[in-house]
């Protein structure tokens, strides 16, 4: 993790093989480089922190590391961010979320787009919303919706306002425990104008990974892999995987669906006084799955992203092996689930002595 925002390993051979994102925005194309095949101009990956890593797109040789702070000496001073950046199909903008650690933790929430100018231009880099918190917060993704960028801000906080990953040298030490009193939140950003629009909160929960967002009429679906809590991460310690007799099954989540109703009307209410943090309002839990329908490592088919959508595929564990991780497949159809029918909402696929990972839709050509 780059602890105070440059690469933790100098050189091109660090693991930042998270996430791959093609046709970074962030790069200023070179007038004089020829064309790649399939409109491929660039290949970077991301992971939990302040570092990027530029790959050759034909050979996926790294070429360098980088920081969000080479892009905009603004952010420099960014301590970490999600591993899943969110990216708009449709506009090849970028998003992402860098936390700066402090007494008063600041996230940052950027955007990142292809100059008017044209691709010969350095790129521009907006930031949208400054948000503080007395949280700073591991967290591995965030939504994003055509109006609105969501923060998710779920409980899984650094202790000593994000200096403990120096003191124990790993993520899953620094971790407090989880407060029951203190509510988790969603900030929402409206894409449009710059500007923290409304705050939800809701009862504390944890997650690594956020399916899909939408905008539905005047409020945010959005669809999550939630945990109770994030102790989960210890129970991913290779040695309790490994104890097959003894060991503890991991903490499983569901996926779980809120609502954040009104956003307009929030956005007009905290308006009013641009300098006062947007009052929070309840966000509604739609539904959730139940066991044994648990749901990790989520994918939808990409056209979607930011849709509606009735499909998503994940992993589960079936609890009737010996395997304390994955061992099938499933699909979920959405509708089914709001309609309140958890009989007949999930298909499977299991195979013996089988361990699935995450799953990739590969849509059907011309579908």
């Amino acid at each position: 993790m780059a602890a105070f925002g440059g690469p933790p390993i100098s050189g091109t051979d660090t693991n930042v093989a998270v996430i791959p994102t093609a046709n970074f925005p962030g790069f200023k194309a070179d007038p004089n480089e020829k064309a790649k095949p399939n409109s491929l101009r660039n290949l970077i990956t991301t992971t939990d922190g302040n570092v990027l890593q530029e790959l050759d797109p034909i050979t996926l040789e790294p070429r360098r590391l980088f920081t969000y702070g080479d892009i905009d000496d603004a952010l420099k001073s960014s301590n970490i961010a999600p591993a899943h950046p969110c990216v708009d199909g449709e506009t090849n903008e970028y998003f992402t979320v860098l936390l700066t650690f402090g007494p008063t933790a600041v996230y940052k929430v950027v955007r990142i787009r292809q100059s008017a100018k044209g691709p010969t231009h350095e790129p521009d880099l907006d930031v949208l919303a400054e948000i503080q918190s007395p949280r700073p917060t591991y967290m591995h993704s965030f939504a994003l919706t055509k109006r609105y960028v969501v923060v998710t801000h779920w409980q899984c906080d650094f202790a000593g306002w994000g200096m403990s990953v120096l003191w124990y040298g790993n993520a899953w030490e620094s971790f407090m425990a989880q407060d029951p009193k203190v509510k988790c939140t969603f900030y929402v950003v409206d894409r449009q104008h710059a500007r923290h629009v409304a705050t939800y909160e809701c009862d504390p929960y944890y997650a690594f990974h956020n399916v899909n967002a939408y905008d539905d009429g005047d409020d945010i679906i959005l669809d999550m892999s939630a945990y109770k809590d994030h102790t989960v991460i210890g129970d991913y310690y290779i040695d309790n995987l490994r104890n097959e007799t003894s060991g503890k099954p991991p903490q499983q989540a569901v996926l779980r669906r809120y609502r954040l109703s009104g956003v307009s009307k929030q956005a007009s209410l905290s308006a009013e006084n641009k300098k006062v943090p947007p009052t929070p309002v309840p966000a509604e839990i739609v539904f959730e799955t139940r066991e044994p329908v648990n749901f990790e490592l989520p994918a939808i088919n990409p056209s979607h992203y930011q849709r509606p959508y009735r499909y998503c595929y994940g992993v589960n564990r079936s609890g009737e092996t010996r395997s304390l991780i994955y061992d099938r497949i499933l699909k979920l159809d959405l509708e089914k689930l709001a309609k309140g029918d958890h009989e007949t909402s999930a298909s499977y696929w299991m195979e013996d002595q089988c361990t699935p990972s995450e799953p990739v839709f590969v849509p059907t050509p011309g579908a």
